[in-house]
């Protein structure tokens, strides 16, 4: 892209999957993006709903262009396993939408790839318990748009606190949806997110080693987004990987919360991007490993407005506890 064109594309479309549980981490990540952002009034916020009091909650929300309802979509619900099929049809026949897990994540994701089809400027894929590290990330993604159509997240390498020491890992070095930023001139639309856990990618040979980042003899577990190294080798789309950080390395920077379950991204040495993780399973700014995450996020970036991010109410905590989440 030539000055000119960095100057005219520069609109970013965020988009956030979403549920009851993670309102409140949706409603922090939108303020902390515009914080952090150089030019945050050329930010604009898509919501994809997995219930329908995460889509109520965002159809409404001033600061959301749209809000999705993904659970009412019947190619939402993944139809392969047995199990899925239950989940398919208790939905159906009881009318209650019950995405959740990789299954659910990756049905807005895949709803997202059908979105970014109609809007100009780039894309920007993010987990709801994601923040930003550093200011001006807009204009340091613009830069690196020069050179790479994908620029991302990764998962944790072979050893790791969560990864563990098992010849089934996910693939490596290459980026994930955790964050994930897209050219506008990159199309993923034809990209199926759904997992595949019930049978994995032996690597076999030199060239799925290369691919997958895996070494010959493990195997790659298929977990949403398990097909975005190969297709994008496919269509000559090149990406840029984070480096994945854990807060008891030495290297890790900002998120010192002492809790390995939280992660830093750093992007060419410098922090950028952090995941909480288990938004829908522990309290905003309540559990343990959410209090010292956005602490941390805070001491480095600075508090986004105070008067658009809220403690979560005591209902709110109670549904955590009753729902089992």
């Amino acid at each position: 892209m030539s000055e000119n064109s960095m100057t005219e594309r520069n609109q970013y479309n965020i988009h956030v999957v979403v549920a009851d549980s993670s309102v409140l981490y949706c409603d922090y990540l939108i303020e902390n993006f515009r914080h952090t952002a150089t030019r945050k009034e050329n930010l604009k916020f898509y919501c994809y709903a997995l219930d329908h009091e995460s889509h109520q909650r965002f159809a409404s929300a001033p600061a959301v262009v749209e809000s999705f309802p993904v659970y009412r979509d019947i190619a939402a619900y993944r139809r392969e396993t047995w199990r899925d099929w239950k989940v398919f049809l208790q939905a159906q026949i009881g009318r209650q939408p019950m995405l959740g897990g990789s299954n659910g994540h990756s049905a807005g994701l895949n709803a997202i790839m059908q979105k970014t089809r109609s809007l100009p400027g780039h894309h920007i894929i993010a987990d709801s318990d994601v923040a930003i590290i550093t200011h001006g990330w807009d204009d340091k993604i613009e830069v690196l748009f020069e050179q790479f159509h994908l620029i991302g997240t990764t998962y944790e390498g072979k050893n790791g606190f969560s990864s563990g020491t098992s010849e089934v890992q996910t693939y490596k070095n290459f980026p994930n949806a955790n964050w994930l930023a897209v050219r506008e001139d990159c199309d993923l639309a034809d990209l199926d997110w759904f997992p595949r856990k019930e049978r994995h990618i032996l690597i076999d040979d030199a060239d799925k080693s290369q691919l997958y980042g895996l070494p010959i003899g493990y195997q790659m577990v298929c977990d949403g987004g398990w097909r975005l190294p190969s297709f994008c080798r496919e269509r000559g789309y090149f990406a840029k990987s984070m480096r994945h950080v854990k807060p008891s390395s030495p290297d890790c920077r900002v998120i010192l919360t002492a809790q390995d379950y939280n992660e830093e991204y750093q992007l060419d040495g410098v922090p950028f991007v952090a995941h909480q993780r288990g938004g829908s399973r522990h309290v905003f700014r309540k559990a343990e490993v959410s209090v010292g995450f956005y602490d941390c996020v805070e001491k480095a970036v600075g508090v986004p407005l105070a008067d658009k991010v809220r403690e979560p109410q005591e209902s709110e905590i109670l549904a955590y506890e009753t729902t089992g989440n």
